[in-house]
């Protein structure tokens, strides 16, 4: 994995999971007249940035596993949609995200972390993709691939070994006398 890539996912994972639970917290989902909805969603986007924050940790000490929790964090990061019927939006640590909203392109970056679920509110129609995500989840994929084995060089194959084995000359009778 490059240097430059897993250190920037260790930062990014790590920070913006720990950014990610103080904005959760400061809200206090456990205050007087807070929904029991918002309390199961701050703690479902709680154990997320759990979740993040263990990932970048794991690519320090394993790795292959931390690149494995890292792309699972990273996919979760890829959809942002918005509509009346249903809003998502998940991120920590940066994004740049590219998209339609009413009838118009864009193309934004935001540091620090954002979490939505909306059902049945007013919002406008918008769908976006965090193109970050989106590439350094292809990224991971391509390093997660499994390595094909060598295969041995054309002489050293087994039908090539027995298509060597010497031909009995048609002028040869089966007693091997000419």
């Amino acid at each position: 994995m490059n240097r430059l890539i897993k250190y920037f996912l260790i930062v990014t994972e790590i920070g913006g999971g720990f950014m990610g639970l103080v904005f959760l917290l400061n809200k206090n989902p456990m205050d007087e007249g807070v929904s029991l909805n918002l309390r199961i969603f701050s703690a479902l986007f709680a154990c997320l940035f759990v979740f993040g924050i263990a990932a970048g940790l794991a690519l320090t000490e394993w790795p292959r596993r931390g690149m494995q929790m890292s792309l699972i964090y990273q996919i979760l990061q890829i959809p942002i949609i918005s509509s009346p019927i249903f809003t998502y939006v998940f991120f920590s640590g940066l994004r740049i995200f590219a998209g339609f909203k009413e009838g118009s392109g864009f193309v934004l970056y935001e540091f620090g972390t954002s979490v939505a679920v909306y059902v049945m509110q007013k919002d406008p129609w918008s769908i976006s993709i965090n193109l970050l995500a989106l590439v350094l989840s292809a990224y991971l994929l391509v390093k997660l691939r499994p390595k094909k084995k060598a295969i041995p060089p054309e002489e050293d194959t087994m039908m090539n070994l027995i298509d060597k084995q010497p031909q009995k000359n048609e002028a040869q009778n089966s007693d091997g006398e000419k």
